[in-house]
């Protein structure tokens, strides 16, 4: 392996070592029809759905199907911006528009049913644009739009009404319904534009909750953007303004704000997402700050963010939905990223760090190279430790060192690459001690080194990268000395060099990688002279480098 391999956490502003998280992105390139998504959901077949602002997507694990509105078809979806998303107890998915109102799909037939706001017509729709859709315990669809709340009533097909009344203090907040949860009780929670409500379904009455200034146990923020209950009861409610924990019983609102000051506070004060996984951790998706872990005991939050630097960090900061899928995966609809992507039952990554005061820790921080055995033992090679051992189960390490009185021991405490050959020999490439070959279960290393009098021997001592090819053979790229085929079987190795009077012969001395592919051709890339393509039936090097006049010519 010719590089430093780091693993590094995407998580920033923690108070305490937080798991590292690799997040997978899924944007445009894969087939998202565009990289605002709205909301996400996991039908009851598997199927994961993420409304854009340019069509529904339904996703499969490997490609996406788009649905979008065609104007010449009634049964087609009435808008493409879609704002929510609710699969009900039959399996039919609602969709809520951003102005083309309500629509159902039905997956056995792939029609559309739309429902729209008539003028002059109370039973419809009260708005065109739906935000939110909910099905509660009783299987009652609830739907919050920018003109009410909405029950609709699928005998009929018709909807009843609750709006906000400023003359009726029993009534909504506000009109604009932006979430909708259901307590223990059987209350539903209304998110709105200004306050928080507690609808009695029985009564079509509500109950509000709104900021006080001067009191910190009222509701931190007016305007409400997402509720979620977790498996205590608690309601967590996201506001513009900082995250909240209503405890039902005391009525009691616990502030979460954001504080620049710090590092583990909440990360952003807008919170646009709210999700308790299976494994009861709550994450919190900002709209500005990225995604938060919420650590209940401390109290403190853990912040992942984009890193542009990072390919493996969270696609884009502002993230407007959450899910997590039946096989614990966690999805990220963003607000201009796409969708983020991870395990959460894969997620957690043992740290292994150097500990002077520790002889079972890991010999040196900078590590270049990694080999997992047969037995499931990580072999690890170090910058001056030398090569570790680390038994994961019990979570041992045992070190192997340079010692000059010992001619068996590791050559050099500097091991760039490791491989394994089909007996189970561990070969090693050291950084001035040629390479070394690695009887595990005696202990024992041969050591095979550069002599400028024998010409069959290891053209150089400085390794960069080992490739076991079909026939056994070692491809040992140097660092000055090109590469050496080593034969295990006599120790003899044959040298490919470049001549600068040969067009045909390897580019450059200077070896990082080398690679034999499924035809047997070997790629070998070098520091300086490109590319390169070697077939053994001919003894030819070709080389591709970069070439202003044609960047794809081979030369």
């Amino acid at each position: 392996m010719a590089g430093l391999l780091i693993v590094t956490s995407t998580a920033c502003g923690a108070t305490s070592p937080l798991e590292a998280v690799v997040f997978e992105r899924i944007s445009i390139d894969e087939g998202l029809s565009q990289s605002i998504v709205e909301c996400i959901l996991q039908d009851n077949r598997g199927f994961m759905w993420f409304g854009t602002q340019d069509g529904l997507n339904k996703y499969d694990g490997y490609r996406f199907t788009v649905l979008r509105q065609n104007p010449k078809d009634p049964n087609s979806l009435s808008s493409n911006w879609v704002l929510s998303l609710c699969e009900d107890r039959a399996g039919l998915i609602w969709i809520g528009m951003f102005n083309g109102g309500l629509n159902s799909y039905d997956p056995a037939t792939g029609l559309f049913t739309r429902y729209r706001a008539i003028p002059g017509d109370a039973s419809s729709l009260s708005h065109d644009l739906v935000r939110t859709i909910f099905e509660d315990s009783r299987g009652t669809l609830w739907i919050g739009t920018d003109g009410g709340l909405n029950r609709f009533d699928r005998a009929k097909g018709t909807f009843v009404r609750y709006h906000a009344d400023p003359n009726d203090p029993r009534s909504l907040s506000s009109d604009a319904v932006r979430r909708i949860g259901e307590d223990r009780s059987g209350f539903l929670w209304i998110g709105t534009d200004d306050g928080l409500n507690r609808f009695d379904r029985a009564t079509g009455e509500s109950t509000r909750f709104r900021n006080v200034p001067g009191d910190s146990r009222s509701l931190s923020d007016n305007a409400v953007r997402s509720i979620c209950r977790d498996r205590d009861g608690i309601l967590w409610i996201g506001t513009e303004n900082g995250l909240n924990a209503f405890n039902p019983g005391t009525r009691d609102f616990t502030r979460f704000l954001s504080d620049p000051g710090d590092p583990g506070s909440l990360s952003h004060r807008a919170v646009y997402s709210i999700l308790e996984d299976t494994k009861s951790v709550l994450w919190i998706g900002t709209n500005g700050g990225g995604l938060d872990r919420f650590d209940r005991e401390t109290g403190k939050f853990s912040a992942y963010r984009n890193d542009p630097y990072d390919p493996l960090s969270l696609s884009y900061n502002e993230i407007y939905s959450l899910c997590e899928d039946r096989s614990g995966v966690l999805w990220i609809g963003t607000w201009g990223g796409g969708i983020s992507k991870f395990d959460t039952k894969k997620k957690e990554f043992a740290h292994f760090k150097r500990d002077a005061n520790n002889p079972n820790s890991l010999s040196h921080e900078f590590v270049w190279s990694f080999h997992e055995d047969a037995d499931g033992i990580l072999w690890i090679g170090t910058h001056g430790g030398g090569l570790d051992r680390l038994d994961r189960r019990k979570s041992e390490f045992r070190h192997y060192r340079h010692d000059p009185r010992n001619p068996n021991s590791l050559s050099n405490d500097i091991v760039r690459a490791i491989a394994a050959d089909g007996s189970g020999t561990l070969w090693l490439g050291t950084n001035g001690g040629g390479i070394c070959a690695f009887d595990a279960p005696a202990g024992r290393f041969t050591a095979y080194r550069s002599d400028s009098e024998d010409p069959y021997s290891l053209s150089n001592d400085e390794i960069r990268c080992i490739c076991i090819d079909r026939a056994g053979l070692l491809w040992i790229g140097t660092w000055g000395g090109g590469i050496s085929v080593l034969d295990p079987s006599n120790g003899r190795c044959v040298r490919h060099r470049n001549d600068p009077r040969d067009p045909n012969s390897l580019s450059n001395d200077f070896v990082r990688v080398i690679y034999q592919d499924a035809a047997g051709i070997f790629w070998i890339g070098t520091h300086g002279g490109g590319l390169n393509r070697f077939d053994e039936t001919t003894g030819i090097f070709g080389r591709y480098n970069e070439n202003p006049a044609d960047s794809a010519g081979i030369s």
